[in-house]
């Protein structure tokens, strides 16, 4: 029984060492994706629209903190101390509703109050851009939930292929906006009102790939 119960945690410590590689390199990858578009996107649209997408960046970003690194955190850890599926599967049902209102909330404000934070930044023209980035909130709990099951039953390799696609999606579109405005498509605001739509299609892809592997 003593030697079962060993090989058991040398098996799931080996599990844990394999998953922590894979979601390393994930984020590596993630986070070269999301420096090589920045050289482009300047070079393509100026010192203005860059300035125009720099200035709505924070938003996205604290999205996607809260889906990739905070909540799906906190949720794998607290499935990992649960025993038992069906207990995981009701402390799940149990989280849910709160960081779907969360998600919720966190939309209707930057949505619904896009005119005004787009006052307070300076720019009332950066107002569609702020919209369209709110709908990251909405995409946040299905994000979460999904990787930190995962995450919780040690299979990292779907939040893993997840977050490079979603990077992959987000970083395509803003180069596609990028070169219809050099095409003279579109204006600057309506440039980056589009590359801030990435974020949304990447989400959307990556929610798509984690239902895959559900």
């Amino acid at each position: 029984m003593k030697a079962e119960n060993a090989k058991e945690k040398v098996s799931q410590m080996q599990k844990m060492m394999q998953g922590a590689f894979v979601l390393t390199a994930a984020s590596f990858i993630a986070k070269v994706l999301s420096a090589i578009y920045r050289v482009p996107l300047q070079n393509l649209v100026g010192d203005k629209g860059f300035y125009v997408y720099q200035q709505v960046y924070p938003i996205y970003g604290l999205a996607m903190t809260l889906a990739l690194s905070g909540l799906p955190q906190f949720i794998s850890k607290y499935i990992a101390e649960i025993n038992g599926v069906k207990e995981q599967k009701n402390a799940i049902q149990k989280l849910i509703p709160v960081v779907f209102y969360c998600g919720l909330i966190l939309w209707g404000v930057t949505f619904f109050g896009a005119g005004i934070i787009a006052l307070l930044m300076g720019n009332e023209l950066l107002t569609p851009l702020i919209m369209i980035v709110s709908f990251t909130f909405l995409l946040m709990p299905f994000l979460a939930f999904y990787r930190g099951n995962f995450q919780g039953q040690l299979q990292m390799v779907p939040s893993a292929v997840s977050q490079v696609v979603e990077q992959f999606v987000r970083v395509g579109v803003i180069i596609a906006a990028a070169l219809m405005f050099q095409a003279g498509i579109l204006d600057v605001y309506e440039t980056g009102t589009l590359a801030m739509s990435g974020a949304v299609f990447g989400g959307l892809w990556a929610v798509v790939l984690l239902v895959y592997y559900q």
